[in-house]
């Protein structure tokens, strides 16, 4: 795959579970994915069907293979999401926002097969806590208001 194909970006939001600001993100007019590889998205999200994500229970361990572009294992389980479907919207130019736990973002950065120029990091929680492993230059914004994040989602998309 060419990289220089890929016209859309991934946002990824950084923080504990409770600062990722799922239903808010929602209402941006983003129609594309929204990722949470730690929580269950909240019931609004659910029912308008705005919310893809990925549990354990949705994937089987013979299905675990180089396909994916997050994959981790927790107490849960180990649950993934596929390459193909990141690859196919960033190629289309749509706009997709992926929240982690930071438990989950140093796998996200080891294991990333998005070139930086189309992704976008917000550490967006409450404390400002900056992950092990990670500097303040590791993220491209800083900020836990909820209203700034929106304008920088805007004003990639």
């Amino acid at each position: 795959m060419r990289r220089d194909t890929l016209t859309g970006y991934l946002i990824v939001l950084v923080g504990d579970d409770n600062d990722l600001f799922r239903d808010e993100i929602s209402n941006l007019g983003i129609a594309n994915l929204i990722f949470d590889t730690t929580a269950i998205p909240t019931q609004q999200l659910v029912d308008e069907k705005k919310y893809r994500f990925v549990t354990p229970e949705l994937f089987k361990e013979k299905y675990f293979t180089e396909d994916y572009l997050f994959k981790w294992d927790t107490v849960q389980g180990s649950f993934g999401i596929f390459k193909n479907t990141v690859y196919n919207a960033l190629r289309k130019g749509q706009h997709l926002v992926c929240s982690l736990s930071f438990d989950n973002v140093i796998g996200f950065i080891n294991n990333r097969k998005v070139p930086k120029k189309n992704y976008i990091l917000i550490n967006c929680t409450n404390s400002g806590e900056i992950p092990k492993g990670f500097d303040e230059y590791s993220f491209d914004f800083t900020t836990s208001n909820i209203d700034e994040i929106c304008k920088i989602v805007k004003r990639h998309i």
